[in-house]
């Protein structure tokens, strides 16, 4: 099933919402183009219909088309990155960044 996810920019986040249900990831921007995915939530009600998934690909996508590292410290981010082998070219920063 597809999903339709928001870049909410001003809360460095991405989002959907079904069933009234709002599921987010949510990530903060640091020094050197690392994109820091720190969170993320899906309600119980919508859990297991892959919307964790479609949420976190739009997030992967949004770090490859802005050429940042991401750097994933929320579970959920490093489970994803274990899964889809494509996305591991954006994965990690440069040890001459401050964090």
């Amino acid at each position: 099933m597809a999903y339709k996810v928001i870049h909410n920019n001003k809360e460095h986040r991405f989002e959907t919402k079904v069933k009234g249900y709002r599921a987010l990831v949510e990530y903060q921007l640091l020094d050197c183009d690392i994109m820091n995915i720190y969170h993320t939530e899906v309600p119980e009600p919508i859990g297991g219909q892959g919307i964790g998934s479609a949420i976190m690909k739009e997030a992967f996508e949004f770090a490859r088309r802005n050429h940042y590292q991401i750097l994933p410290t929320c579970p959920f981010a490093q489970s994803y990155l274990e899964k889809h082998a494509d996305y591991r070219n954006v994965l990690g920063y440069s040890n001459s960044c401050s964090l």
